[in-house]
């Protein structure tokens, strides 16, 4: 239990295409879950039909996490994440263009959700490649903190787009989003310079054991953070001398 501040300075000297990247996630997924019902219904959608394009988009931001994941453990991530973005600016180009018909239109908005919903673990992936662990609390800071502020100014911008020109500028707006990252995130732009020991580092699943273990009542603001913290000290001193115990039943005849 320390201090864990904002390196602001430093991650965006170190990590300037993910921090790009996390930024335009916040801009595109703000505008979408604020503005697409509307760019739907003025396009004709009934209620129900709105409700199965909201579904459809975000069902298959979902069933994309797996395969980005395993993808991004064996291809270089800038690179998925620059292909992801010219996949996402063609789309979104179509999309907005009008004249679509019904069925059309959910394939694209699949297509769509497909690769923004992967646009953040993503650059997250390429942020912790490149700081090392003692950093990484601040980085999920810094991280969360740039997708808010997109997110935030996303809707805003993107409204005020579709009011003065109209609807279809929505997706004009995501287009120019995509395309930021499609000159931003380049491979030969990542230099690798400060890649981590063991980049780039496998997605791992979250554990589900946390309530087991003393940090969880580092987060009851009622516990005092010094039990806490020697209760951690004492675990750690009896790991050692219950391995030494285990040494020494396995040298036991018999």
């Amino acid at each position: 239990l320390h201090p864990a501040p904002l390196k602001v300075k430093l991650f965006v000297q170190r990590i300037p295409q993910a921090l790009t990247t996390i930024a335009v996630a916040g801009l595109m997924l703000g505008a979408f879950y604020g503005m697409a019902p509307v760019f739907a219904g003025a396009v004709g959608l009934n209620n129900s039909e709105i409700g199965m394009y909201m579904a459809v988009t975000i069902c298959a931001g979902l069933a994309a996490q797996w395969p980005a994941g395993w993808l991004s453990d064996r291809v270089d991530r800038s690179q998925l994440i620059q292909l992801n973005a010219m996949v996402l600016t063609a789309v979104s180009v179509l999309m907005a263009i009008g004249f679509i018909p019904g069925g059309a239109l959910i394939f694209l908005t699949a297509l769509f959700g497909l690769m923004v919903f992967t646009l953040y673990p993503m650059a997250v992936a390429l942020a912790n490649d490149h700081v090392e662990p003692d950093d990484r609390v601040p980085l999920s800071a810094m991280l969360l903190v740039t997708f808010g502020l997109g997110a935030s100014i996303g809707p805003l911008l993107s409204s005020a787009m579709m009011k003065l020109w109209g609807p279809s500028m929505l997706y004009i707006f995501m287009a120019a989003c995509s395309a930021i990252l499609v000159f931003r995130v380049r491979a030969d732009a990542v230099t690798g310079e400060n890649l981590v020991e063991a980049a780039p580092l496998q997605f791992m699943p979250a554990a589900g054991n946390l309530a087991s273990s003393p940090l969880a009542a580092a987060f009851d603001p009622r516990v005092d953070e010094q039990a806490v913290a020697d209760q951690m000290t004492d675990e750690d001193a009896a790991a050692p001398a219950a391995a030494e115990e285990v040494a020494e039943d396995d040298h036991l005849p018999g």
